[in-house]
């Protein structure tokens, strides 16, 4: 018989399932899986469906609502629908056993890879997923990225991604890790911070003046201008092949001439300012993106992570994870702590987790646990999960532990969880960038709460110590950044430790055994919490103000994203303007996120070559920031070569009126934009207009209430006279009104904070600015609460204004003793006072 091929039919392929529901049902049935999807679950993955063809998907749910299951099954479904080399990215090696874990455990066969390696060959031949780390995806030298491209991403928890993507984007070094590299980088900048009047500080920073530790970030044009020292410094010192180095290394090789270059205490961090996670394939090619999240309320870090928003955002509205929680502050207890003998009491009786923001934080805990190591995290952790009692440490972790019900109910959270990150901790301690830190700040707060809190029947207490840690979660306007569970849960906190005096740990203990150890559950206990969850909230003005903070906010990460990508690829006229077009709006909601975006559009004028108004956007960054951001914005004056000290208002009005007359004319528009509101607008609407017209007048100028949660909306500080005068604006009242006993309470809560936190230097009192001339009888104001109309600062801007114009249209060697000569006198703290200070109630 003849072979004939023609009569053979051709098989024909099996189509595989796409639909998530469907795979999962088709799973398995293996013990101890589980049998339905809870119905947040289902949504999720209902709406995912409907759009799988989303390049940007977000999907975010409750800590402990099952988010790993739903990324396991859009992962599979991504592989049966024929995309190649999907991956699953997780934090840590940890999450990545424990997630590839769950997934065998309810059928679906997948590969790791950690350290290097796949366990097994099912994603190199196109029959599964891999699942790996954020740091094996994005190193500098990724396998995965040159070998096997991925067409799809999902990644888990997207909240808290960014720390990890700056990780991959940091070369970071101490004198002791690597004491070559640091004795010559050192060197670099040494001179050039004696050049510019800063010599003690850089000491002070690499540890060079006994018992100081300080912070500093060295000038952008100063490490722009010194990048090539730098990179000689690297590559002579063995970064291109050191296996802590070589990694970040390769990202910032050709772009050290963009990053920032954070000294601090002996450690090095060079880092771009913005992550430019746009400039990278995965970001920038066709590649489908799911990222998994926590439930958030700012989804600010998301964009600041990945360089995009997501097109669609999947919040199933479900209770999974809301577990029952007590709060008790250590600020309600008369002795203002929790011992350390007190925790190790309680640790014999009630297992308790402490979460410390560093390992320096650690050692206060040292009498009850010490962190394990981390080649022994894993093993120490399982042992504390099978242990009747003790207390187990976690340092600078706030995701990926999971110990539910009985295998821990009491934590203790020691301190605002922070980054191990030089550049944040510069941000956040030395130039108080606290707004911009918040929603970071509330998503991690987020996270700790989930670690021994994990669904609806679970329940635990937390126990909350460090004096800033109970400041912010006793800040309404940082508790509207939470989830709305959170958020009641701190309010009944209060309530229940207020309300019942719980002041004293004997009363805590009392309180925790009621609500942890009783058998069965206290009844009362349990309706009181379920009532007070339904009638509680926060103000709803703060709510909707953290609700137009948050717009601010995203529309500000957006602007960074581009700002990074822009810089990346060395257009750096696009880059300012991506920042410049948002920063006036971003400074009405947090002038230091705007005093940071300031000092990079500097940065960027610099390099274009535009000296003088790259010196005036660094002059407003300092302006903005505070005097701990070292920046050189060029000698005012000199006499046979020696500079002279100018008043500060000459300082800040020389960077104007020495502009040319192309920048000149941009940057005064920009001013009179900035100053606009004083003619009329709401107080929020003025308080960056206030703050900024005190800056122009040399004065240090803050806004005290938006960056700390406390003091007046506006303060100004002359630190030539030691004086300070705080504003307070009521410009949405009308001329009828009166200000009432609360407005007046207000003032003089103010005035004992100025009197407390504002140390030698007198207070000029508190003005009131606004319509109203008198004040409710019920009100018990004093001498030091003065009030004005609302055109009384625009006045003093319009003078301010035309005084600028006058000294620009003269020559320009006359500009500097004009400017010296105009504002000898009626200028200073005292001088604008006496004219806004006369009008009081008493």
């Amino acid at each position: 018989m003849t072979l004939d091929f023609s009569r053979l039919s051709i098989p024909k392929k099996a189509g595989l399932q796409t639909d998530p529901f469907k795979i999962f049902a088709s799973l398995p049935r293996i013990e101890n899986a589980p049998n339905d999807l809870w119905r947040g679950q289902a949504q999720a993955l209902t709406q995912w469906h409907e759009n799988r063809k989303t390049k940007d998907a977000l999907v975010s749910l409750n800590t402990g609502a099952g988010k790993t299951l739903v990324g396991l099954l859009i992962a599979k479904s991504f592989c049966n629908e024929g995309l190649e080399n999907v991956i699953y990215v997780c934090p840590t090696i940890d999450l990545v056993n424990q997630t590839a874990k769950q997934a065998r455990a309810i059928g679906i066969e997948t590969t790791t890879r950690v350290r290097g390696g796949y366990d097994n060959d099912l994603f190199e031949t196109g029959k599964s997923f891999c699942i790996t780390t954020y740091q094996a995806l994005f190193s500098g030298h990724s396998s995965i990225q040159r070998q096997h491209f991925p067409q799809a991403v999902i990644f888990d928890d997207a909240h808290v991604a960014e720390a990890m993507m700056r990780d991959a984007f940091s070369i970071r070094f101490s004198k002791h890790s690597h004491p070559d590299l640091y004795s010559a980088v050192v060197a670099i900048y040494r001179q050039q911070m004696a050049n510019i009047g800063h010599d003690n500080e850089y000491k002070e920073a690499i540890g060079e003046l006994p018992g100081t530790s300080q912070s500093m970030l060295i000038p952008p044009d100063i490490s722009a201008s010194t990048a090539g020292q730098l990179s000689a410094a690297l590559n002579g010192n063995g970064a291109p092949t050191d296996e802590n180095l070589k990694y970040s290394y390769q990202h910032l090789k050709d772009k050290l001439d963009r990053c920032a270059v954070v000294l601090s205490n002996g450690s090095i961090e060079i880092t771009p300012p913005f992550l430019p996670s746009l400039a990278l394939n995965i970001f920038s090619r066709s590649v489908r993106r799911v990222y998994l999240s926590a439930t958030l309320h700012n989804k600010a870090d998301i964009i600041r992570a990945f360089g995009k928003e997501p097109s669609i955002v999947i919040e199933p509205d479900n209770d999974a994870g809301n577990g029952e929680r007590l709060i008790i502050f250590e600020r309600g207890l008369a002795a203002k702590t929790f011992s350390t003998e007190y925790i190790s009491t309680i640790s014999k009786t009630h297992k308790t987790l402490i979460a410390v923001p560093s390992y320096k934080a650690s050692e206060n805990w040292a009498s009850i646990a010490t962190p394990p190591a981390p080649k022994d995290f894993s093993d120490a952790l399982d042992n504390f999960r099978n242990a009747k009692s003790g207390a187990f440490v976690l340092v600078s972790r706030v995701d990926g532990i999971d110990l539910p019900h009985d295998t821990c109910r009491l934590m203790v959270i020691d301190g605002i969880p922070i980054g191990d990150s030089l550049l944040e901790r510069f941000q956040f301690d030395l130039l108080n960038m606290r707004s911009f830190s918040a929603s970071r700040t509330a998503n991690r707060i987020v996270q700790l709460f989930g670690r021994i809190n994990r669904g609806r029947s679970d329940f635990g207490a937390f126990l909350i110590t460090g004096r800033k840690l109970n400041s912010w979660l006793n800040t309404d306007k940082n508790v509207a950044l939470l989830p709305p569970l959170l958020q009641n849960q701190i309010l009944l906190g209060r309530h229940v430790q207020e309300g019942m005096d719980v002041s004293t740990t004997v009363k805590v203990q009392e309180l925790l055994s009621k609500v942890l150890l009783s058998r069965p559950r206290d009844q009362k206990w349990l309706n009181y919490y379920s009532d007070f969850l339904e009638a509680s909230e926060i103000d709803a003005d703060i709510t909707d103000r953290a609700r137009k903070m948050e717009a601010r906010n995203l529309a500000a990460a957006a602007a960074e994203a581009q700002f990074a990508k822009y810089a990346w690829e060395g257009d750096y006229e696009s880059a300012r303007d991506a920042l410049d077009s948002i920063v006036a709006e971003t400074a009405r909601a947090d002038e230091k996120l705007a005093g940071w975006h300031n000092l990079w559009i500097g940065a960027c004028l610099h390099k274009e070559g535009d000296i003088d108004e790259g010196r005036f956007y660094y002059a407003r960054a300092r302006g903005q920031l505070g005097y701990n951001l070292i920046v050189y914005t060029g000698p005012i004056g000199r006499e046979n070569d020696v500079e002279i000290i100018r008043s500060r208002i000459v300082e800040s009005l020389n960077q104007i009126v020495s502009l040319a007359h192309e920048g000149y004319n941009r940057q005064l528009n920009k001013i009179r934009s900035a100053l606009a509101p004083l003619d009329g607008a709401s107080p929020r609407q003025m308080e960056e207009a206030a703050r900024y017209l005190g800056e122009l007048l040399g004065f240090e100028s803050t806004r005290p209430d938006n960056d700390l949660g406390t003091g007046p909306d506006v303060l100004w500080a002359d630190p030539g006279q030691d004086v300070v005068l705080g504003l307070e604006l009521k410009t949405d009242k009308n001329e009828e009104s009166q200000y009432n006993k609360e407005d007046i309470g207000q003032c003089l809560n103010h005035l004992e904070w100025m009197n407390d936190k504002i140390i030698g230097k007198d207070s000029l009192g508190v003005l009131l600015i606004g319509e109203p001339t008198t004040v409710s009888a019920k009100a018990s104001p004093n001498k030091s609460i003065f009030y004005a109309s609302s055109n009384a600062l625009s006045q003093i801007r319009d003078e301010l204004i035309g005084l600028v114009e006058d000294i620009h249209k003269m020559i320009p060697l006359q500009r500097l003793d004009a400017l010296e000569t105009s504002t000898r006198a009626g200028w200073d703290l005292r001088d604008i006072s006496e004219r806004l200070l006369t009008e009081r109630f008493v």
